[in-house]
């Protein structure tokens, strides 16, 4: 389906546009990630075979409302610091819970546009962030990263005919 949408069949709600955006993304990751993990392919070739493609995620353009929300959703000391790699929520480490790994502090930089990440975590964390939750549709939205969840989408097709063509 080129335009997904979740919701009462028929409606134009905005979120519900947005949640079928997230889903196809989820699901375009997911086929990206199956293949990848089935070919013993690790995560610096995966950023190899990304890099290959012209398409590169860049942070939304925020305006300092948006950037004033999110850094309000990011707890300071993470902002600060990249000491402070363990936050917890009600016992769960937010780092793994999410899957961010090594990217954790880097992920709220790209986001503000402060610094770039690598692709294939970018890809990874989005995925995980959305899996969980913690990146709800309203906040895609509001954050506009709805146009990185479709660039997401077309980054893994194009990277899959680099991948095509390595192995055949």
């Amino acid at each position: 389906m080129e335009n997904p949408q979740i919701g009462r069949k028929g409606s134009t709600s905005r979120l519900n546009i947005t949640r079928g955006i997230m889903w196809r993304y989820m699901l375009a990751y997911r086929g990206w990630d199956r293949c990848t993990n089935a070919l013993g392919i690790t995560q610096a070739t995966q950023e190899d075979i990304l890099s290959r493609v012209s398409l590169r995620l860049e942070s939304p353009k925020l305006t300092d409302s948006q950037r004033k929300q999110i850094l309000a959703w990011i707890p300071e000391e993470d902002v600060v610091t990249e000491d402070n790699v363990e936050l917890s929520i009600d016992g769960t480490w937010i780092r793994d819970f999410l899957g961010l790994g090594d990217h954790y502090h880097d992920f709220p930089h790209w986001l503000l546009g402060e610094k770039p990440m690598k692709q294939a975590a970018l890809l990874a964390i989005l995925r995980n962030m959305v899996c969980h939750g913690s990146l709800s549709p309203t906040k895609t939205e509001s954050w506009g990263l709805e146009l990185v969840c479709t660039d997401g989408v077309h980054l893994v097709s194009e990277s899959f005919y680099v991948l095509l063509s390595l192995i055949s």
